[in-house]
């Protein structure tokens, strides 16, 4: 009770650019189909500016939340980065460390 409804009562196929989205009824999650697809390639890939920027980074591991020497964070309270793409990027991170 209370859950909602799906909406889609059929099977999409997108290709979009480099990316094929399928749209299921009852699809709640999406991840990558490749193995090589995976983590911060895939953060990489689908963000190249911020894998750029992660690279003045001072912690080769940093997760661009709180480390000092963040070249990202240094970006984004410079306002040359975006804050909803890197919001963005901040959630797929986590869904992707799941």
């Amino acid at each position: 009770l209370g859950r909602g409804r799906h909406t889609t009562s059929w099977a999409a196929i997108y290709d979009i650019g480099w990316a094929r989205v399928l749209d299921t009824p009852g699809l709640r999650e999406i991840g990558f189909a490749e193995a090589g697809a995976a983590g911060d390639d895939a953060l990489g890939v689908l963000f190249p500016d911020i894998g750029e920027l992660a690279k003045g980074c001072r912690f080769r591991d940093c997760s661009h939340a709180h480390e000092p020497g963040c070249a990202v964070k240094v970006a984004l309270e410079a306002g040359e980065l975006d804050e909803a793409r890197y919001r963005r990027f901040v959630e797929l991170q986590r869904a992707l460390n799941r």
